[in-house]
């Protein structure tokens, strides 16, 4: 259902109510400590990565996107990155490419401690932080 604003506005001298639709519904209100934590474990993830430990950058995206989706769902965090996301990989009511997005942030690495595939845990965090909280910058 859109969210529906009510503009006065003076139309031949009177007041009138005009009924206008926005197209986009209100933001979550988001817990500024939540934000704070979004960007701590983005900075920590690329800190990973330019140090080479692909893992630890990939455990801070996980994180990162967590508390994103918690937070854009109005809902406590898990105490589990990884379970919150393996939630949003399976519903439906999300978009195709989040569901995607969060099953590459689960999927587990390989034997050759390799991701399989060519997914990029960073950009797929920013993807579902993106989605949930686009008034944070990712």
């Amino acid at each position: 259902m859109p969210h529906i604003t009510c503009a006065a506005r003076a139309v031949t001298g009177a007041a009138r109510c005009a009924l206008q639709q926005r197209t986009q519904p209100p933001q979550p209100m988001l817990n500024p400590a939540a934000e704070v934590t979004i960007a701590r474990e983005l900075a920590l993830a690329e800190q990973a990565r330019q140090a080479g430990n692909e893992g630890r950058a990939r455990v801070c995206a996980r994180r990162a996107a967590g508390w994103a989706v918690a937070a854009g769902a109005g809902i406590a965090a898990l105490p589990n990155a990884f379970v919150q996301l393996q939630r949003l990989a399976k519903d439906s009511a999300q978009p195709a490419h989040i569901r995607s997005a969060a099953a590459h942030l689960t999927l587990r690495i390989t034997s050759e401690h390799l991701l399989p595939g060519n997914a990029d845990p960073l950009s797929e965090a920013r993807s579902i932080i993106r989605h949930f909280l686009p008034q944070v910058p990712a």
